[in-house]
């Protein structure tokens, strides 16, 4: 992903790292380093977890396409400099 927002500054896209919840301090701290930072990985960058993203897929289910990707942002953990 770094590569991605290095290649593409102007990148408007928002990523996603989905794992299972233990991770979360992992993503954190991966996010968070330095390099990561200068380039504002963190920014376009936010963590998911499996678990969370399986109960929202659970209550969803049936709606076809009437879903915003946006979504996700409701169960989305972001990371600054303060981790």
């Amino acid at each position: 992903m770094s590569d991605l927002v290095s290649v593409v500054p102007a990148l408007n896209v928002k990523l996603y790292i989905v794992a299972p919840k233990e991770r979360r301090g992992k993503v954190g701290s991966e996010l968070t380093r330095p390099t990561f930072l200068r380039i504002g990985l963190n920014d376009f960058c936010k963590f998911v977890t499996i678990e969370e993203l399986n109960n929202l897929l659970s209550k969803v289910e049936g709606f076809g396409g009437h879903i915003q990707p946006t979504i996700l942002d409701k169960i989305a953990v972001g990371f600054g400099e303060e981790i």
